[in-house]
């Protein structure tokens, strides 16, 4: 059985609510007690609020423009670009880069394996390299810390 279109709305907007720095989004409620996060390697919702606690030291005013949903079978897929500005440095890929409060474009497309309507898996696709290259003009991307 596939996940119902209904659902997958449900399950994009509360992300779109928990980047947007939505304090009560509920997308933590949608996780399956045995979580599995492949862009940390982690197990369980305590990366969310490890993800959401860089992104505020990070950056501010998030603005998320969805592009595009896809559902097929078990799977949701969310194409999107998320607008901030730059007002810290918590976040792994840019530790060591000044300040810059420029606003810049970050695309991204993320995707969640849902059952019983819980989602049991997450996946992202981030263009880390534009987004640092718009804060700084060009350079490497600062490697996080793998103690983190």
């Amino acid at each position: 059985m596939g996940v119902r279109q209904s659902e997958a709305q449900a399950v994009v907007e509360r992300y779109v609510r928990l980047i947007n720095g939505e304090t009560d989004s509920g997308f933590e409620e949608l996780l399956a007690a045995d979580f599995l996060d492949h862009v940390s390697g982690q197990r369980g919702g305590d990366i969310w609020a490890q993800v959401a606690a860089w992104s505020r030291g990070t950056f501010a005013d998030p603005d998320v423009a969805v592009h595009e949903v896809m559902v097929r079978a078990d799977r949701v897929m969310v194409w999107m670009t998320m607008t901030v500005t730059h007002v810290g440095s918590a976040f792994p890929r840019l530790r060591d880069v000044p300040v810059t409060h420029k606003r810049v474009p970050w695309d991204q497309v993320h995707f969640f394996r849902l059952v019983d309507g819980e989602i049991l898996e997450h996946w992202a696709v981030r263009d880390d390299y534009a987004m640092v290259k718009a804060l700084v003009g060009a350079g490497p991307l600062v490697a996080p810390d793998t103690d983190a």
